[in-house]
Formats: C-alpha cells, structure tokens, sequence
C-alpha cells in the first residue's frame, strides 16, 4: 500500500486545561483542530493563531502531516508505517 503524506500549511499549538473546564470557543474555530478530554485535562489542537496569547499551558510552533485516506478500519500498522520513520530522524510526534 503506497500512503500520501502532505503538511498542512498553517503552524499549530497544543493548549492544556483542567479536566473539568469548558472547551472554549476559539478552540473550534478553524477547520483543523482537535480536543481531548480525560480525567487528567482537557487538551487543545488547532492553529496557534486562534489561540489567546493569554492561555498559560501552551506549546506553539507545531507542524501538522494529514495522511490521505479514508481507511478501512480494519487495517494494520498504518501509523506505524508513519510514525517510525519520523521518529528515527528525531521528529517529535
């Protein structure tokens, strides 16, 4: 199986909450974000300029792949396939 794998062009921040906090609204925003909430915090994936400079537990900077599907739920090692490369040359995943 040949995988596609482009960048997304915009740069992203992952932004930490408590558990319990309201997902805010410019979390939502863009087309692209992600949110995860567990017993441990609230986590926040979008484009950094969505994010107030005023949130406190934020990393910025971040680059995002999008891997071309979709795929069948069924498969097998496609992240793996991904994923080890970019770790072996030192990409933080």
């Amino acid at each position: 199986m040949t995988l596609a794998l482009s960048l997304l062009p915009d740069h992203y921040a992952v932004s930490r909450f408590e558990s319990n906090e309201s997902i805010p609204a410019w979390a939502t925003r863009s087309q692209f974000f992600t949110v995860t909430r567990t017993t441990d915090e609230l986590s926040i994936t979008c484009p950094e300029a969505d994010v107030p400079r005023d949130v406190a537990k934020c990393e910025r900077g971040w680059r995002a792949f999008k891997l071309h599907g979709p795929f069948d739920f069924g498969l097998t090692g496609i992240l793996a396939s991904v994923l080890n490369p970019l770790a072996e040359v030192g990409v933080g995943i």
